[in-house]
């Protein structure tokens, strides 16, 4: 059995009869305020209409708007249902507004009011009707068992249902229940209803689209924020980088010259591990101004996250207990794994920091089939499958205003917070091409979920780099061309210390005029991108046009936008970053000429 849709223009019928049936004492009286109450409807659409009018969103004006159309109609309640896309893609409407008669118990708290599904056997007759645009008038009575089931504990005798469009979208429907009779609605009264619920349709439109144009707004007002704050990081990485480079390696040098049991080695094992630390501020700086090079390798995000936890757990707080749940199935991504590293553990840092008296992080990790898009506060995420990252905790939790500026470079509501940390996972997560969410509300702690698309494609897995390798050695002959005096003096140090033999030189001229005079091969070249004179991709192809067999290997501390505009693609081309170790240097080197 399904709904029946039927605009009542005369006298009740019983099926069966003849002639209609004489009409009670009340339903004369009905029918004799029918031209007041058309009047009255007509007039609520028109102030619907001006109310609308006035206010910039909608949801301002709808209480004033529903009293107006209930005291009109002289129903019991009046509600409105919006659409919801489920992540599994099924359709499902939840009540988000209500109008109701003295005497008649509010319904717009009840959860069973939420998500209810079109598939039931309640509402699939529902969807059927309205999705189309047509106006469904039934007496409780007279529906399918299930919807009566819902109906009737309410004391509803009869409803009204309009279809809701912006556009030419179905988003929901206006309901009118009656508890008093069994309403008979006339044509004119009916299309008046259709009416108001077109204006309610192009407010809801109309505040929709300028919310989207504020956000767009907010979205540019960021952008430009990021580009400022890049091309301040941008300029600052390239010497900062520099400097760090010439500590590390001359570091390393010494400690190559020193025995063993030399108390000094301490002295430079400290060094290293402070070149290690300030490395990383640049490449916050890049990382969420999104102008990082980016090297992308297929990663087990499993196995990287089990590593990343257990040297968290190091330094967290020993109140605060960190659980890892791995995924049943593998997990592999392209992802920087160095970028993967910096997130995840910025993100466990953060939550540790959420909770000042102790708590428990909660690290998992799972396979998630997105079916169609879902639209979240920070985020929108489309269909697809995806390896998902989630950090919960048991913190102090964030308000509204909190989360809507999270990511924002330097916003921080910590003491001695500097309100890069967040803005950088963000700046991470999505220069690797995916999505982060966040869900938190004050005292219920906070989660944080990072959507990376699955591979589809093989490549080859990769680990981080490790200090503890052997360095590599070579007899080959690498031209090594960098512009800092002090960086090209370690560079040559440390390959002549492996073996090679080395050709240095302070720029892309003086390179080519030392390959004029020069009578034996060269196997490398080993440059600086961002040179004076001419730059390292420039010089490259000079170089092989006298050796064309000659391998090469970009160094650069620039960021990425620096690099792509002298068409260096990391992704594609052999990259260094600066400050990189001597072993990192060494395997680089080896890869590169054994490739």
């Amino acid at each position: 059995m399904s709904f029946q849709v039927s605009i009542p223009s005369g006298p009740a019928t019983r099926p069966g009869l003849a002639e209609p049936e004489p009409m009670t004492p009340s339903e004369r009286a009905f029918e004799a305020g029918a031209p007041y109450r058309q009047a009255a409807i007509l007039s609520a659409v028109a102030f619907a209409a001006e109310r609308f009018l006035k206010s910039a969103d909608w949801r301002e004006s709808i209480d004033e708007v529903l009293a107006k159309l209930g005291h009109a109609t002289g129903v019991s309640r009046i509600y409105i249902f919006e659409n919801r896309t489920q992540p599994d893609g099924s359709l499902c409407a939840s009540q988000t507004c209500e109008w109701v008669a003295e005497g008649i118990e509010p319904q717009l708290e009840s959860p069973e009011l939420q998500g209810l599904s079109y598939d039931s056997d309640a509402l699939e007759p529902l969807r059927e009707t309205t999705s189309k645009g047509e106006v469904l008038v039934q007496l409780v009575r007279e529906m399918p068992q299930a919807a009566r089931d819902v109906l009737e504990p309410q004391n509803i005798l009869s409803i009204a249902i309009v279809p809701i469009f912006t556009r030419d979208a179905w988003i929901g429907f206006l309901g009118f229940d009656d508890c008093a009779q069994e309403r008979k609605w006339s044509a004119v009264e009916l299309d008046a209803l259709k009416a108001a619920s077109g204006i309610l349709g192009a407010a809801m439109q109309r505040t929709a689209d300028e919310e989207q144009l504020r956000q767009k707004e907010e979205q540019l007002r960021q952008a430009q924020k990021m580009e400022a704050v890049g091309n301040l990081a941008g300029g600052i990485a390239h010497d900062f980088n520099n400097v760090l480079q010439i500590i590390w390696l001359s570091g390393e040098a010494l400690r190559s010259k020193l025995p063993r049991e030399s108390p000094l080695l301490q002295d430079i094992r400290i060094i290293g591990d402070a070149v290690l630390r300030a490395r990383a501020l640049p490449n916050q700086l890049l990382a969420f101004a999104r102008r990082q090079v980016v090297q992308p390798r297929l990663q087990d995000l499993d196995e990287s996250v089990a590593e990343i936890a257990d040297l968290v757990r190091r330094i967290i707080d020993e109140d605060v207990r960190l659980e890892v749940e791995s995924a049943n199935e593998r997990t592999l991504i392209v992802v920087d794994p160095v970028q993967l590293q910096q997130a995840v553990m910025n993100l466990i840092l953060n939550a540790s920091d959420a909770m000042p008296r102790g708590g428990q992080i909660r690290v998992g990790i799972k396979v998630s089939c997105v079916k169609s898009e879902l639209v979240f506060r920070h985020a929108r995420i489309p269909a697809g499958d995806f390896a998902v990252v989630t950090v919960d905790d048991d913190g102090v939790g964030m308000d509204d205003e909190t989360l809507e500026r999270l990511f924002e470079p330097f916003y921080t509501t910590k003491v001695r917070g500097n309100g890069i940390g967040l803005a950088t996972v963000y700046g991470i997560v999505k220069q690797n091409g995916g999505h982060i969410t966040v869900e938190s509300e004050l005292g219920t702690g906070s989660r944080f979920a990072m959507y990376f698309p699955l591979a589809q494609e093989p490549h080859q897995l990769a680990s981080l780099p490790s200090e503890s390798e052997d360095l590599l050695c070579g007899s080959e002959t690498v031209l090594v061309v960098e512009d800092e005096e002090p960086l090209r003096t370690a560079l040559s140090e440390r390959l002549a210390h492996l073996g090679y033999e080395v050709i240095a030189a302070s720029d892309g001229l003086s390179a080519c005029e030392r390959l004029t005079f020069l009578n034996r091969r060269v196997d490398m070249l080993l440059t600086d991108v961002v040179m004076p004179k001419m730059d390292g991709v420039l010089l490259a192809a000079r170089v092989r046009e006298k050796h064309p067999d000659v391998k090469v290997l970009f160094m650069s501390g620039h960021a990425f936008d620096a690099l792509e505009r002298r068409g260096v693609d990391p992704s594609k081309l052999n990259v260094l970053r600066k400050p990189f170790s001597a072993v990192e240097l060494a395997r680089n080197v080896r890869e590169v000429l054994d490739a």
